[in-house]
């Protein structure tokens, strides 16, 4: 039972990366915003696979550090879009002359996908915590059946 918990927690976090790596690129492309520069969404991402990788490599040491530093990536994604959003307002905007785009502080559209994304960051930063919580609490599980597959 426990096996496959484990095994479902990897295969979802390393498609919870997957997820986060891709947002990151969205973002990056159509945003430019400083707060996208930093990419903590493709480094979080990235280890979030990295430790579902492990997780189903049963590599325990490399496994337990990634998934501390993808939880490290779940609380930077937290901290750093949960200010952005309460720094948005996208009430306040008029929209550009027709034909004309700015930039997401200047076009009611990219404000709202601003809004989106960082939500979307969020959420994905919280299900990181939790994911790579539980995976490292279960790490003891990959030592103790060696032998054992998933």
């Amino acid at each position: 039972m426990g096996d496959k918990m484990l095994r479902y927690l990897a295969i979802a976090n390393m498609f919870e990366g997957c997820l986060a790596v891709l947002l990151q690129l969205a973002v990056l492309v159509t945003l430019h915003d400083w707060v996208d520069f930093i990419c903590i969404g493709f480094w979080g991402g990235v280890f979030m696979v990295l430790a579902g990788m492990w997780t189903l490599q049963k590599s325990p040491k490399k496994m337990i550090t990634t998934a501390a530093l993808s939880m490290l990536g779940g609380l930077c994604m937290v901290g750093f879009y949960s200010w952005n959003v309460s720094t948005v307002d996208c009430g306040t905007i008029t929209p550009p002359p027709a034909g004309a785009r700015g930039n997401w502080e200047n076009d009611p559209d990219l404000c709202s996908w601003r809004l989106a994304s960082d939500i979307l960051f969020i959420i994905f930063g919280c299900f990181a915590i939790v994911i790579n919580i539980f995976m490292a609490a279960r790490a003891s599980t990959i030592i103790g059946n060696r032998r054992g597959s998933f």
